[in-house]
């Protein structure tokens, strides 16, 4: 799926700019493509995105470790790019996110209220001195929970533009990472299992890469070996551009 026209700012440029020089980068950085949710297996952590300026990591929160523990890449900033090193091994199991946990259980009363999810919004109203605070954003997620359950997942319905896609990186043996943007509604996804929602790469290992432009670059993919040939299925790589003489 084509990327959108996006503007982005002289500061986005720079840092742009300068990511393109110390990193390769696709020749489509904003172009989204469309996965099936469940197969995202991780979220990322800290210390995966030590190369990130500090003050863009995911530190600020009021909340749980849980939550200072995660990580994530500017999509602007970063999208296209292609890393290698040691950053796609931090990470956690998806299963274990606070906000999939808590949709899971969000029919029943019962079980939402004793999710990290909901003690997180204690907290935060505490905080806020908000006495509406738990209801409004209950009533948030029920509306945007019972808009996808009726109409599927549609970014544009939402207004939503290239800095708050469903952010992903794709770490070395093709496995996805969900960036930690849009936590909401990969989880709705996820537990409505549709099949296919459009989604921005932000980081690609450097070894998945590599896998990804052998199969693109192959004249023909029965010359492939068997171990790249697991992955010609694999969202990441377009069909159209597989050639089978």
């Amino acid at each position: 799926m084509a990327g959108e026209d996006i503007n982005i700012s002289f500061r986005e440029r720079l840092y742009r700019s300068y990511y393109s020089i110390k990193y390769n980068t696709v020749p489509d950085p904003f172009d989204t493509i469309n996965i099936d949710p469940k197969k995202v297996e991780y979220y990322l952590t800290e210390g995966s995105s030590n190369n990130i300026p500090y003050r863009y990591r995911d530190y600020q929160s009021l909340c749980s470790r849980h939550r200072l523990e995660k990580a994530k890449y500017p999509h602007v900033k970063c999208a296209g790019i292609i890393m290698a090193g040691d950053w796609d091994l931090y990470k956690k199991p998806y299963h274990r996110d606070t906000v999939y946990h808590a949709i899971q259980n969000l029919n029943s009363e019962e079980k939402f209220e004793k999710t990290e999810y909901y003690d997180n919004l204690i907290l935060k109203s505490r905080m806020k001195n908000g006495s509406d605070y738990i209801e409004e954003q209950i009533e948030k997620v029920n509306n945007l929970y019972n808009s996808i359950n009726k109409s599927g997942y549609n970014p544009s319905a939402y207004d939503i533009n290239i800095r708050d896609h469903i952010g992903i990186n794709i770490g070395r043996n093709g496995e996805l990472i969900f960036n930690n943007k849009g936590h909401h509604r990969l989880a709705i996804c996820n537990h409505f299992s549709l099949g296919n929602i459009p989604v921005l790469v932000v980081v690609r290992h450097a070894k998945w890469q590599a896998i990804r432009r052998e199969v693109m670059q192959s004249e023909d993919i029965n010359d492939l070996d068997s171990s790249t040939k697991e992955v010609l299925d694999h969202p990441d790589i377009p069909s159209s551009q597989l050639k089978n003489e």
